[in-house]
């Protein structure tokens, strides 16, 4: 196989496992468009999903990506045949289609000492949370925008993970925190903000300029190999994927 010489701009995937059924246009519609932004902004650069996968905002994610050609990194909180046991049907098949188009698919590894008291669904969606957040340049976020809790496992606190790095790490990796949110505002009740509604958390500036920075050693990469051929790296912004 040939190595690749481009940097893959990441961009990770969070969301709300249940979707309203009336929001799924808006929602795929606003999540295509900032896919295509990041295309455009980002022209000498592969883009690359970086998923768990989980049934609702995560597989809509994936099949927005796979309609632009986008490629898929799956990064699982446990193995398929025990992860996808709570999967309707509809969503285990777009889940077993997407691990098949995705170019790696891993088990997380744990980034935090295991619970005390055994519960391990709750922490291996944790780990999964925190995974994605290290790994990524940019975290698109499907969520209600409402507050989690410290010791939860959901959008809240994977968007916590990426602007604050809020976890304690037990295996010496790098932190995450510091990373830029781009919040698609996705209803769960009946507030106000309209579904699909896009705003940016973090450093808005910050993302604009390394991922102009990126792209500008690529597009220099790209000229120096007139194949303009591209491999993942050994590592993504955290630790190696």
């Amino acid at each position: 196989m040939e190595k690749e010489n481009r940097i893959p701009i990441v961009v990770g995937v969070t969301g709300h496992r249940a979707l309203r059924a009336q929001d799924e246009g808006a929602l795929a519609a606003a999540v295509r468009a900032e896919l295509e932004k990041l295309r455009a902004l980002c022209p000498s650069s592969p883009l690359v999903l970086l998923t768990s996968l989980a049934e609702g905002a995560d597989l809509l994610c994936a099949d927005a990506a796979e309609a632009l050609g986008l490629p898929l990194w799956a990064a699982l909180p446990a193995a398929r045949e025990v992860y996808t046991e709570e999967f309707s049907e509809a969503a285990k098949a777009r889940f077993a289609h997407h691990c098949v188009r995705a170019q790696q698919v891993l088990v997380v590894p744990d980034t935090e000492m295991p619970p005390d008291n055994g519960e391990m669904r709750s922490f291996r969606f944790r780990q999964a949370g925190i995974y994605i957040a290290a790994h990524c340049h940019v975290l698109l976020a499907l969520w209600d925008g409402g507050e989690g809790t410290a010791a939860a496992c959901g959008t809240a606190e994977a968007v916590d993970f990426a602007l604050h790095g809020s976890y304690l790490p037990a295996n010496g990796a790098v932190p995450c925190g510091g990373t830029a949110v781009i919040h698609v505002f996705t209803p769960r009740g009946e507030r106000g903000v309209v579904a699909g509604t896009v705003r940016v958390l973090g450093d808005a500036e910050a993302l604009h300029d390394t991922l102009c920075k990126t792209d500008e050693l690529n597009r220099q990469a790209s000229e120096t190999d007139p194949g303009g051929r591209s491999v993942l790296p050994a590592h993504t912004p955290g630790d190696a994927l």
